[in-house]
């Protein structure tokens, strides 16, 4: 009885300092990990991330690591067979990408998830609509109008009605400095969607603000119009400020 006792208090000593139950060998992989993970030791963070995809296989924020891990060592042969074992372990390519976009944005290193993306269109001819799509997020979030206008002009070539896209397209004309491309992006979403308020607002102080240094009467229409629209769709104090003032007799 002395000896059991005696182991009991042992059990709940080591319990009570090391938690409920002892740790598996995957918590061990998982703490040697992330401590090379951590310390930037991506070869050591690799290698204990191939251990644990091998205990864990549908686990899709492994992969994001790992492949996140690879690509700082420039292996994007690595990179690749992880997203393929990923796929055929029947994980949805979306979460290894998010991941994927967790882990660079993380670590500072946003160009490592554009640049996994772009691989994975070369060798993946398959999921190019998808890619595009991705890619097309990572430039708006980037501001970077040329891309947008490219990356959006592909998503418009299977869905040229899609006021989604269109609105992208037009932001992006406007990062790029081209007013007037972006006036008749805007305008084909308005054709397609006469309720898109983003569309409708832009045109409304666009052609405002032309009516004030032209004063033409064309502006001036164009302007009523759409000051007018803006105001119903969603009204604003900014807006009914703009269509009294244009109601207003030209003196």
């Amino acid at each position: 009885m002395r000896t059991l006792s005696i182991l009991m208090m042992l059990l709940s000593v080591v319990t009570t300092v090391y938690g409920a139950s002892p740790a598996t060998d995957y918590d061990i992989l998982a703490r040697k990990e992330k401590m090379f993970y951590d310390a930037r030791e991506w070869p050591g963070a690799s290698a204990m991330l191939t251990l644990m995809i091998d205990e864990r296989p549908q686990q899709s924020n492994l992969y994001g690591r790992a492949i996140v891990a690879q690509s700082l060592m420039n292996d994007t042969v690595g990179a690749m067979s992880l997203l393929d074992k990923a796929m055929k372990n029947k994980v949805p390519f979306d979460s290894v990408f998010s991941n994927v976009k967790k882990e660079s944005f993380e670590l500072g290193r946003s160009d490592l998830y554009e640049t996994f993306l772009v691989r994975v269109k070369q060798t993946h001819p398959w999921l190019v609509r998808a890619i595009d799509n991705y890619l097309l997020d990572y430039y708006c979030f980037r501001r970077d109008g040329a891309k947008m206008v490219e990356f959006s002009k592909m998503m418009l070539e299977g869905l040229p009605d899609n006021t989604f896209f269109l609105n992208i397209l037009a932001e992006g004309y406007l990062l790029e400095g081209e007013t007037e491309k972006a006036v008749l992006a805007f305008r084909q979403v308005l054709y397609f969607n006469p309720a898109d308020y983003n569309a409708t607002l832009y045109l409304a102080n666009y052609y405002y603000n032309r009516w004030q240094k032209t004063r033409s009467d064309n502006d001036h229409s164009n302007a009523t119009k759409f000051l007018t629209r803006s105001n119903e769709l969603k009204p604003t104090p900014f807006i009914n400020q703009r269509l009294k003032q244009i109601q207003k007799p030209i003196k």
